[in-house]
């Protein structure tokens, strides 16, 4: 995609998630520590947070626009997000604060992942927002790690 088909393509996606979905992002990218990124229904980054941008060591947001996990992550990643992205997107159930080993940056890092549906004004399922953050010593941690 150009530059300029990536930012309507994102345009269009945020016009069909009403207008709070800016200020999701713009609140997220707030929390030091925290990641998001938004999918469409095809799998295709809408957004992605500055914190993403530094653990994928990519440039910028545009960077990944209109890309999906298999174009950025080795298979064994996008493969554990994009079926959660999925799951989510086909019973519209959330996942919440559960805690994977999965990293992009390759860290030891625990992660604690919520994934959301992501909807328009009828309702309709139009993608996910994956929100994430390394789990603290405060945070719940499985007795097997």
């Amino acid at each position: 995609m150009t530059s300029d088909e990536q930012k309507r393509f994102q345009e269009a996606f945020f016009r069909a998630a009403g207008p709070n979905i800016d200020v999701l992002c713009s609140v997220f990218n707030t929390f030091y520590g925290t990641g998001f990124y938004i999918t469409d229904a095809h799998d295709r980054l809408v957004a992605f947070s500055q914190q993403n941008v530094e653990n994928c060591n990519v440039r910028n947001e545009a960077d990944v626009i209109g890309k999906t996990c298999a174009d950025l992550f080795p298979p064994i990643l996008a493969d554990v997000y994009m079926t959660r992205d999925r799951q989510v997107r086909r019973t519209g159930v959330p996942i919440v604060n559960q805690t994977y080993t999965h990293s992009v940056d390759r860290s030891t890092d625990l992660r604690i992942v919520s994934v959301f549906p992501v909807r328009n004004r009828r309702g309709t399922i139009i993608g996910t927002v994956c929100v994430y953050r390394s789990a603290s010593a405060g945070d719940a941690v499985p007795d097997w790690y």
